[in-house]
């Protein structure tokens, strides 16, 4: 699997070589023009109306990209996180659970009291999120809409946050952030499989922002009306073990250090590890979403050599523990910082005003009244929905967003 896996992976990034590859390329590139037809014909039918968006009473928002493989979503997921939650709010993030094993409608990976649910069943990145926001609500559902309802029925947050969701169209979004990476956007510009792309470029149009990652100063993709913000990111300051002690990233330096990685971009973070100071006895690159058995297990344990520690992702370890791996192992994490003026957070703040509703007040209830009949009104539960109600017309008139709709069209009949 690895070998075809580097085999995709040139013809991808640099063509084929000899007349097999090219037979082999162009044979991706004829499958490529039928997943496009395909991805094109589902939009259409987003784009006609004939499939049905749902849409949340509570503030979205989207994260995601055009590109398969990593381009930094669940450190610019848990920046959001920690953001809206600087300003008070409730945060909720939901993920399909990519890699996880968990089969039914709805995983609950943490309540707001840290993870409920391993990595091997809810998939490594949401176990990531719960780990390093514990009070968040972090579940998994193939069907996200399943998930926003349990949010909405719980009344558990303020606000909602999709992973990996830019192509997830049945649910709408408030804020729609397309991630690319600044150093190779497109790749070779093609679809699945004959590329990387999930979608035709013009799906960029449907960002709110666009978020560039993986390069510092690298040139700005010129995205037409849309605003950019840059994403600069750097390995954590301290290292974590399996067993939970902490030291500074300094400190192995002068250690006899050999790093592994199971994510899409493995070379970035060894690269970071050596840019930082450390020197590496070896790299071991295992693929993305990795599962590690005793079979991974014991390779790694294999390259050791005379290696004194071992240093991983965050999201390889919450994977791992000191029983599974004994010897001494450490993660890393990233810092994801973005300057204090950008347009994202100022898109966010005004997301959180607009959206956030308010309760109705007393003195607002005492000057309303029916319009059919002019008679005083009183909130109550009609169907699992507030309404406020009139006994006189036997009416109930709908409240969305705390705010009262007070139409006679919009009234339905009320049996009291």
């Amino acid at each position: 699997m690895r070998q075809i896996e580097s085999l995709h992976r040139r013809l991808v990034e640099e063509g084929p070589r000899g007349v097999l590859e090219q037979g082999l390329f162009l044979l991706l590139r004829l499958l490529s023009s039928v997943y496009g037809q395909i991805v094109g014909l589902r939009n259409l039918t987003f784009h006609l109306g004939v499939r049905r968006i749902f849409h949340s009473r509570l503030p979205v928002v989207a994260v995601g990209n055009l590109a398969v493989g990593g381009t930094g979503k669940t450190p610019l997921v848990d920046l959001l996180i920690r953001y809206a939650q600087q300003q008070g709010l409730r945060v909720a993030v939901i993920s399909r659970g990519y890699g996880g094993d968990y089969s039914g409608n709805l995983g609950i990976v943490c309540l707001g009291d840290g993870p409920l649910l391993t990595a091997t069943e809810a998939g490594d990145e949401p176990c990531l999120l719960a780990r390093r926001n514990p009070q968040a609500i972090v579940l998994v559902a193939a069907k996200r809409r399943l998930a926003i309802e349990y949010i909405e029925c719980h009344d558990c947050a303020d606000l909602i946050i999709l992973d990996d969701a830019f192509q997830h169209r049945q649910v709408g979004r408030d804020l729609n952030l397309l991630l690319l990476d600044a150093g190779n956007p497109f790749g070779n510009n093609q679809l699945l499989p004959a590329g990387i792309l999930r979608e035709n470029i013009s799906a960029v149009s449907r960002a709110d922002v666009i978020c560039l990652t993986g390069a510092e100063d690298g040139p700005c993709y010129p995205a037409a009306d849309k605003p950019v913000v840059r994403v600069r990111t750097q390995l954590a300051g301290r290292a974590v073990s399996l067993r939970g002690e902490s030291l500074p990233l300094t400190d192995f330096r002068h250690k006899k250090v050999v790093a592994f990685a199971g994510i899409a971009r493995p070379e970035r973070f060894f690269s970071a590890l050596e840019n930082s100071g450390i020197r590496l006895l070896n790299r071991l690159a295992l693929g993305d979403h990795v599962n590690y058995d005793a079979g991974i297990v014991q390779r790694i344990l294999s390259e050791l050599g005379s290696a004194e520690v071992l240093l991983t992702t965050e999201k390889d370890a919450v994977k791992l523990s000191a029983e599974t791996l004994d010897f001494p192992c450490f993660s890393v994490g990233i810092d994801v910082h973005l300057d204090e003026d950008t347009i994202l957070f100022s898109q966010l703040d005004r997301l959180f005003v607009k959206d956030m509703s308010m309760p109705l007040s007393e003195e607002l209830l005492e000057i309303l009244a029916c319009p059919k009949c002019k008679e005083k009104v009183s909130i109550q539960q009609c169907d699992d929905v507030e309404s406020l109600i009139c006994t006189q017309c036997q009416l109930a008139y709908p409240v969305r967003d705390g705010i009262p709709v007070m139409l006679i069209d919009e009234a339905t009949a009320f049996d009291g």
